[in-house]
């Protein structure tokens, strides 16, 4: 590890040199050393062989490259990136200089990669050197790659190793040779070319005379290898070595210079194995393999070929291979590996005697050709005799060439054999390979789980261990604190023991007595039975008596009752009167607390009294209006001007020329009631005015109307003071300009948008709503700079809450929840944005392009989704494309739309751009306002376009699609794992097939570009609103828990539950995943919500998220409710049936008859939660200043009704009792959020129902 840390700071440092040498490195330091490598434009060579850092890595590592860099070399030889983690440095090395050599072999690479290695190679000229060796590229890959070499001048060297390539490669192989010159070595080694294949690449060499070094070995070609062994013969001759001499080492070709050869008839007695297999034809123009042609032999000839010594060789051929083969299975012999191993060897032994056979037949050739010389010139002298010996000789040749065609059928049908022969071995050794790479990929698979389930345990008990040292020592405070306790109740109920003592002593005396009682009476009942007995006769003496006798045990018994009564009132006494003591205690310590708040209340009346008055100073609040010289009021065009409250006046205030807007108001505000006091009792008006002070003094931005303070004139008049706007407002300079002003530019327009962008970013930032954005409400300085005003109708928005209170707007400006009287969001402020830039660029009032405008007839437009238009050319005036994406982002429903941020972000590059007369990139636009394509919270492009021909738009809103997954496609179950294992925890280990005993039944993809453009907005606001929130004392949404010096919770159990969910508290026990690895200050993760039905997930997709709200007051705050454990989701999802489907779902195909549970997969963004660790926040609001409430939850009875959060972290990890068995606990992670922007619907999934779900 020492040594990695060590590389990583050489590498930063530039003190590595040029040449980088990486080992064994995870993915966490990997990541550290790309950003290294960011930094270290001076290395050339990379090397990362063996590491292991699989198509994860490869990303990481592709984000370390940069344009500054000029690399020469790059190995990632046997890391197992697999076809994604190519496609990432492919997409890297499109950007760098070079590298001239490229390594890849070991990889996992498909057939998908040589496209990737294509365009690479198209990008970026400068490879030379290209190895994909040991990899699964396969022919469709190799012709994918080939396709893109066409042409090439570039590389040099291919190598393609083991790459599983067949003979119908060799078609593809011969194609790139033919079509690029430069390539002077091919590598095809360990493939399965066969002999066909090696005979066509040959050729083609040959015909085309390329210098090209091409490697073949090792390809199942053993006639052709030893063909390609004899040396090539020249028009002179060449010696020829002998039959058994030892092989070259490697089989290589390079083209030799075209010759043709003459074979004699009678070499084809004993035919070479190698003639057996099939030739190109002679039209082709490799010139070496063309057909033998045959010349008439002499007597002479025909004689020495008939009793030639080397004619019964043939006839001797080796025939152990049969006897081989008939014994390979027979019980009891080695194994088939062993035999197949004697088959190998049977097989060459054959082989080497055709070898050598070959040789001989060509040594008979030479002898004969001689002969035929010589009986040529004898045939030249002796004429006739020639002639009869020629007719002899035909018939002998045609005896010979039928002799030939015999022996050649039979070889056929030998050589046919033992290559079927061999295949089936082939066949059986390729099974064996195969079953042995699984086994040994299984055994690593299983050595790496207990790996990983050894270290889980070592850090479990080291972590056991420090709670277990925790808790004894909190248990010996809690011992002193009780044993404290017990000794004083101990002396208080000692007060009261004269009293018990006395009680007793009482009820012990009358005990007595009744006893001495009971036992007279038993006396006088024994007395009265012996005269009961003794005085029979008398019977109705004996009546009366027994009668007596009982009245007195009757009168005992209710006196014995009476006593234990008495007894039973002095223990209730004895309880009271301790309870008593205690409640005197309780109320002792109440009086001291109500006497020390008393102490410090006076104190606080007169610092806040102070401070009152000093923050009046500071802000200038109640200035006498003689402090502003030269009042007067402000003139306009038609008169005096008039604010929406009252009369503007102007003057000079310290040399400033400043604006008064006098306003009515009943009570001159006070500073008290904006800071702390109750302002119901106030007018309407008076409010309004207060709200609007309250504001400008809370906001300071160059883009935002300052407030510089309030002047009194006497008890009636009162006035805000703020800057002299010298070119009045939006509006007024848009429709009311005078002829000496300059109409804006295309760079004013959009500078003012920028601006006003900016300041209600700002506003957005600190919680204020605005409520009445329009052109008005934008004021223009002297140097033309755009600030918002008028916050007469803005709110201030609660943190934990996603709303405001209803106010109608301008009817031109506001938005359709505005008109339609509905409780407002922030986002209505974007809407009023898109029509205040809408009137910007067109010069002209929204809605005044139509005839008529009242606000009935502009609802009607908005309920049917109808806005300003924005393709249309008004007032000779028409957008260009990066306005149109801009404003339809803000003309969008309420939870739709854009942050003003992402507005800023947007226009500013344009801004600039237009200003330097310079086009911006389109693409780095699109990429602000809908985040990067390859963002964790969107599928990537290629899977959307595969399912994008069977989506099916959501009827209540257009802009959501849902495509139904095709179960049987193993690819969309490894999109179901990839959604599960993004999750995290247990969720994460469990199989796409059938999560939790549950089996997948159905499952949707939604898509939607809206909504992954409004989320996008939702993380760059949250980016910006909680940037040091936990290292700044005094930040607006500093964490509302004691926060330690590392800004971690004080409390114990809060750091273990935001340790826990969200990797937040400085602890290491963090259970998931996050989806955002670079650990900004805004958490996205994947999260499940179960819902009751098919019908109910749809119309959460078309309803603005609105279903998501629970019903219920909410066990740990009112919100939307989320869970990253699939199986708690499931829990919650109420069983319904598949006979009801909407029909954007009619593609699942559920059985009609069958009940099933829905999941939606969602993503979920916050950036500060706070923790739950009890029951306090029942159907309360969340916590002032935090967007999410997240909380550990025990799940392990199975049952939602009896989920509640732990007494203790330490409890995670105990077992529990459940139906008589003890169980290890399961704990579950529950994530409240207060705003439905801050979740993205992914997918849809649908379980088959099962009462009990069997538990993993």
């Amino acid at each position: 590890m020492e040594d990695i840390e060590n590389l990583i700071k050489s590498v930063e440092k530039r003190t590595c040199g040029p040449t980088l040498k990486c080992k064994a490195i995870d993915h966490e330091h990997l990541e550290e050393l790309a950003k290294a490598i960011r930094k270290n434009t001076n290395l050339r060579s990379l090397v990362f062989n063996k590491c292991d850092i699989g198509g994860k890595g490869a990303r990481i590592l592709a984000k370390g490259f940069t344009p500054d860099h000029t690399i020469d070399s790059l190995n990632l030889g046997n890391n197992n990136i697999g076809t994604d983690g190519l496609r990432a440095i492919a997409n890297a090395l499109k950007l760098v200089t070079g590298p001239s050599k490229l390594l890849l072999f070991g990889n996992l690479l498909t057939a998908e990669a040589g496209s990737i290695l294509g365009e690479l190679i198209e990008a970026n000229p400068g490879i030379k050197l290209l190895n994909v060796g040991q990899n699964l590229l396969g022919d469709e890959g190799l012709e994918r790659l080939a396709g893109r070499l066409i042409g090439n001048t570039s590389l040099h060297k291919l190598m393609l190793k083991d790459t599983k390539l067949t003979s119908a490669a060799a078609t593809t192989i011969t194609n790139l040779i033919n079509n690029n010159n430069t390539l002077v070595q091919i590598s095809l080694l360990g493939n399965e070319l066969g002999e066909l294949g090696a005979r066509m690449i040959a050729a083609v060499v040959r015909a085309t005379g390329n210098n090209v070094q091409i490697t073949l070995h090792e390809n199942d070609m053993p006639h052709f290898r030893s063909e390609l062994r004899t040396p090539t013969l020249s028009d002179q001759g060449t010696s020829t070595p002998a039959a058994d001499s030892e092989p070259p080492a490697s089989t290589t070709f390079s083209p030799p210079a075209p010759l043709r050869t003459a074979y004699p008839a009678d070499m084809f007695t004993s035919p070479p194995p190698s003639m057996s297999s099939p030739l190109p034809s002679h039209s082709s123009s490799a010139s070496s393999f063309s057909q033998p042609y045959y010349r008439p032999q002499g007597d002479a000839e025909v004689q020495s070929t008939q009793h030639s010594p080397h004619q019964t060789s043939s006839t001797t051929a080796p025939s152990s291979g049969h006897h081989a083969h008939a014994h390979a299975h027979r019980p009891g012999d080695a194994s088939p590996i062993a035999d197949a191993s004697e088959e190998k060897e049977d097989l060459k032994r054959k082989v080497n005697y055709w070898k050598r056979e070959f040789e001989r037949q060509k040594q008979r050739r030479e002898r004969d050709k001689e002969a035929a010389a010589e009986s040529q010139r004898a045939l030249e002298e002796k004429y006739r005799t020639q002639a009869l010996r020629a007719q002899h000789a035909d018939g002998v040749i045609s005896e010979l060439r039928t002799k030939v065609a015999t022996a050649a059928t039979e070889h056929k049908e030998t050589v046919k054999q033992l290559q079927d022969t061999l295949a089936l071995w082939k066949k059986k050794e390729e099974n064996m390979r195969s079953n042995l790479m699984a086994a040994q990929k299984t055994f690593a698979t299983v050595n790496k789980k207990k790996k990983e389930a050894l270290h889980t345990a070592e850090e479990d008990l080291r972590r056991v261990r420090t709670e277990l040292k925790d808790h004894k020592e909190k248990t010996a405070k809690d011992a002193e604190a009780r044993d404290q306790q017990a000794k004083d109740l101990r002396e208080k109920i000692a007060a009261a023991g004269a009293e018990i003592a006395s009680l007793r002593k009482e009820y012990s005396q009358k005990l007595e007595d009744a006893t001495r009682k009971a036992a007279r009476l038993g006396e006088e009942n024994k007395t009265l039975q012996k005269k009961l007995h003794a005085a029979q006769e008398t019977a109705s003496l004996e009546e009366r008596e027994r009668k007596q006798i009982d009245q007195r045990l009757r009168e005992a018994t209710a006196k014995v009752k009476e006593l234990e009564i008495g007894k039973q009132k002095l223990d209730d006494k004895l309880v009271k009167t301790v309870v008593s003591l205690q409640s005197a205690q309780d109320q002792m310590k109440a009086l001291e607390h109500e006497l020390q708040k008393l102490k410090q209340s006076h104190t606080e009346d007169d610092a806040y009294r102070a401070a009152a008055s000093a923050i009046e100073r500071v802000l200038n609040f109640h200035l006498g209006i003689d402090c502003v010289e030269d009042r007067k009021r402000a003139l306009g065009k038609e008169g005096p001007l008039k604010g929406g409250q009252g009369k503007i006046w102007t003057g000079l205030f310290g040399g400033l020329q400043v604006a008064l807007k006098e306003v009515e108001v009943s009570h001159v505000p006070d500073i008290k009631y904006w800071l702390c006091g109750d302002t119901s009792k106030l007018r309407l008006h008076d409010r309004r005015v207060l709200r609007e002070l309250k504001a400008m003094a809370s906001l300071r931005h160059p883009h935002i109307v300052p407030l510089l303070g309030t002047c009194k004139d006497g008890d009636d008049r009162f006035f805000i003071m703020m800057p002299w706007a010298e070119h009045g407002s939006l509006s007024s300079y848009l429709h009311e300009r005078d002829p000496g002003q300059a109409p804006l530019t295309k760079v004013d327009k959009l500078r003012i948008a920028c601006e006003i962008a900016s300041g209600m970013e700002f506003l957005h930032m600190r919680n204020v709503v605005h409520r009445d954005l329009k052109s008005g409400n934008v004021l223009l300085t002297e140097h033309m700079t755009a600030q918002v005003c008028d916050f007469g109708l803005s709110a201030f928005k609660a943190a934990d809450s996603s709303e405001v209170s209803k106010m109608p707007g301008t009817t031109l400006w506001a938005s359709p929840e505005q008109l339609a009287g509905k409780a407002l969001k922030s986002s209505t402020d974007v809407f009023s944005y898109g029509c205040v830039v809408w009137e910007l660029m067109f010069g002209i009032k929204p809605w005044h392009h139509l005839e008529n405008h009242e606000q009935e007839t502009i609802e009607a437009f908005y309920d049917k989704n109808k806005y300003l238009p924005l393709d249309k050319s008004i007032n000779g005036q028409t957008l260009d494309k990066l306005m149109i994406e801009v404003l339809s982002k803000c003309f969008q429903p309420a939870d739709l739309r854009t942050s003003f941020r992402v507005l800023r972000k947007t226009l500013q590059p344009q801004y600039i751009a237009e200003k330097h007369q310079k086009q911006v990139d389109e693409e780095q636009q699109h990429l602000l306002l809908h985040g990067p394509p390859d963002a964790p919270w969107k599928f990537p492009e290629d899977v959307w376009a595969k399912l994008s021909d069977k989506a099916v738009q959501v009827q209540a809103r257009k802009s959501v699609s849902c495509a139904v997954l095709d179960l049987y496609d193993d690819t969309n179950f490894q999109l179901i794992q990839q959604l599960l294992d993004e999750a995290g925890g247990r969720t994460s280990r469990e199989k796409a097939e059938h999560p939790f005993g549950r089996h997948v039944a159905g499952a949707a993809i939604v898509h939607s570009d809206v909504k992954n453009t409004a989320f996008n907005g939702v993380i760059q606001r949250d980016q910006a609103r909680f940037k040091g929130n936990t290292t700044t004392a005094h930040h607006v949404f500093r964490p509302k828990y004691q926060l330690d010096q590392n800004g971690h919770p004080k409390n114990k159990e809060m750091k273990h539950v935001l340790g826990y969910v969200c990797k937040l508290g400085g602890m290491s026990n963090f259970k998931y995943h996050l989806l955002n690895q670079d650990q900004s200050n805004v958490r996205i993760q994947r999260v499940f919500h179960g819902v009751p039905s098919l019908e109910a997930a749809v119309g959460i997709l078309g309803g603005e998220f609105a279903q998501l709200q629970t019903t219920d007051q909410g066990w740990y705050g009112s919100g939307f409710y989320f869970t990253p454990d699939l199986e708690y989701a499931l829990a919650y999802a109420r069983p319904c049936p598949g006979s009801k489907v909407p029909k954007e779902l009619h593609g699942l195909k559920l059985d009609g008859k069958g009940t099933f549970n829905v999941v939606l997969v969602c993503d979920v963004v916050y950036g500060n939660p706070y923790p739950v660790i009890d029951l306090q926040h029942v159907g309360k609001t969340l916590v002032a200043g935090h967007d999410a409430h997240v909380v550990v939850t025990d799940f392990t009875k199975q049952d939602v009704q009896q989920a509640k959060p732990f007494r203790s972290h330490s409890d995670w990890t105990k077992k529990q009792k459940v139906g008589g068995k003890k169980v290890s606990a399961r704990p579950v992670s529950e994530i409240v959020v207060n705003t439905p922007d801050a979740v993205l619907v992914r997918a849809i999934l649908i379980f088959h129902h099962e009462a009990k779900p069997a538990t993993p």
